[in-house]
């Protein structure tokens, strides 16, 4: 093919057209440091997301962290006098012979068990158990805690979507407390919906975070954006009167957090809700171990039980419950007067509190296990925490109660250690 000739650029052509790719490269080089500046104002905007979350998430951990030193030392210096009170009512409902006034009392007792169970969540939310680490199958656990809500929303009118991955992977948790979390979140999305609606559960493997997320849904009433912020606070609670506590989301939100996870909300009002649960698949259980120190044994015959409590009134009670029922007593108002006296006598029993004074009970089952004791104990729990009571068990408790208990539960837990039918 013949292509004709051009003829030469002008001076003022070349000129032009120089200035003109000149120009373009400009152009280009400005649209990319244009580009350039874009994506790093994307990058700087993602980054802030990411700080505010943060910021929100430390902000709510400090915050529940504090309430919860605050329960719990609310809880323990209410838990004292109610378990003074609540024995003190037993022993009076005992000797009543008028019905009437039998039947007050009994009343009377139902409302300190209720105080108790409250005092009881709340302590669940200030100091929750350590989690017991098990392999546990998120699809089957998350089946059998919608069984066990299935009449309740059934009869609320309430429909339920399962989207349950096929190929999630199992995680090491505490089977119990994540039926516990999922079971709160299903009852939320119920009350929710109390005209019927649909609830939506589901999971997914989160390969990136090596997590699996279960999602909780509801097309209920919805969420508005100042309450999100308030829903994970303790007593905190939108329900009617009678229909919780505000103690659930709190205390989901401590179990997931002790499993390294993450609970996220989202929420429209007159739309409905969304709550995800993001739980590793790898944690590492906690161990509790004690030392141990050493009394001489004592081989003289036993004598009666020796109560061990730095509350006085306690003691009194116990006293007085315990020689009712034909038992000789002796009693010590810390570690250091109960191991005197252990040194000195032996005893068919020990009654002994955890927390006291200048001595408390963990020191002085060492003790006495180091010695080869074969005095049984009976630890009173109180409020201590799981750890307190797990180490009291490692170290040779062989029963507990917790504070308030039951008079006749106190007797039948003594007759089963001292391996008698009945009261002497």
């Amino acid at each position: 093919m013949f292509w004709p000739t051009r003829a030469p650029l002008s001076p003022q052509e070349a000129m032009a057209y120089g200035q003109l790719a000149e120009f373009t490269g400009t152009c280009l080089a400005r649209l990319d440091l244009l580009r350039q500046c874009r994506e790093q104002a994307e990058r700087m905007a993602s980054t802030m997301r990411d700080i505010r979350n943060i910021n929100a998430k430390l902000g709510q951990a400090e915050r529940l962290a504090a309430v919860g030193q605050l329960a719990a030392g609310a809880a323990h210096e209410i838990n004292n006098p109610l378990a003074i009170v609540y024995a003190r009512v037993q022993l009076l409902e005992l000797k009543e012979t008028d019905q009437a006034k039998k039947k007050s009392l009994h009343q009377l007792l139902r409302q300190i068990e209720r105080i108790s169970s409250i005092l009881t969540n709340l302590m669940n939310f200030a100091r929750p158990a350590p989690p017991v680490f098990t392999t546990v199958d998120v699809g089957d656990l998350l089946e059998k805690t919608l069984s066990l809500a299935q009449a309740g929303l059934e009869k609320q009118g309430i429909r339920v979507h399962r989207g349950m991955a096929g190929d999630l992977p199992e995680i090491q948790g505490d089977a119990h407390q994540l039926e516990q979390v999922f079971l709160n979140l299903i009852i939320n999305a119920e009350h929710a919906m109390e005209k019927g609606g649909l609830l939506t559960v589901s999971t997914r493997h989160d390969p990136a975070s090596a997590a699996v997320v279960v999602g909780v849904e509801d097309t209920g009433i919805g969420i508005s954006q100042e309450t999100l912020t308030k829903i994970f606070d303790p007593f905190f609670t939108t329900k009617s009167e009678g229909k919780g506590t505000g103690l659930g989301l709190s205390t989901a939100y401590a179990i997931v957090a002790s499993h390294g996870g993450e609970i996220r909300v989202e929420s429209t009002p007159h739309k409905g809700t969304r709550m995800e649960v993001v739980l590793p698949r790898e944690r590492n259980p906690k161990r509790v171990s004690g030392e141990q120190d050493s009394i001489p044994n004592k081989e003289d015959p036993p004598k009666g039980i020796l109560v061990v409590d730095d509350e006085r009134n306690i003691r009194d009670i116990l006293t007085e419950a315990l020689e009712a029922n034909g038992y000789g007593v002796a009693t010590a108002s810390n570690g250091v007067e109960a191991m005197e006296r252990l040194r000195k006598e032996n005893y068919r029993l020990v009654i002994l509190d955890i927390r006291m004074p200048l001595r408390g009970g963990l020191d002085v089952l060492r003790e006495l296990t180091a010695s080869g004791s074969t005095t049984p104990v009976l630890v009173l729990t109180g409020l201590a925490g799981p750890e307190e009571l797990a180490e009291a068990k490692a170290l040779g408790a062989a029963g507990h109660l917790t504070k308030p208990f039951q008079i006749d539960s106190l007797m039948r837990e003594i007759r089963r250690l001292l391996g008698q039918e009945s009261t002497p």
